[in-house]
Formats: C-alpha cells, structure tokens, sequence
C-alpha cells in the first residue's frame, strides 16, 4: 500500500494518475478539503542566490 501523502505528491502526480493509483478526482476533492491557512502565514521576503548579476564575456572572447 502506498503512503497517503505520496498518493498525492505532486513531483510524481502523472505517473500515479497514469498507473491508476490516484484519479483526478481524488485530487480535486482532496485539494478541496485543504483548509486555507494564508491567515496563519508570515510572508518573508528572500532573493534567490541566483538573483546576483554575473559577468558574461562576449562570445568569441576569453580572459
């Protein structure tokens, strides 16, 4: 039997729809019933590490 949060694992999601371990129903129903929790959030801001400008030579050129 497989575990009931992998059932529903996104990164994974069209190979179990398409072994017929999961229907698109299920999903729908099962993101449905998600309680919405945006009012417990923070919201943080974080740039991403590849945010920085990186230097690019002209093709054609080396250092």
């Amino acid at each position: 039997m497989i575990d009931e949060a992998l059932r529903f694992d996104v990164r994974i999601r069209e190979r179990m729809i398409q072994r017929g371990l999961v229907s698109q129903d299920e999903i729908d129903a099962r993101l449905a019933n998600l309680k919405d929790l945006e009012s417990e959030s923070e919201l943080i801001d974080v740039d991403p590490p590849a945010a920085e400008p990186v230097a690019v030579e002209p093709e054609g050129e080396t250092a």
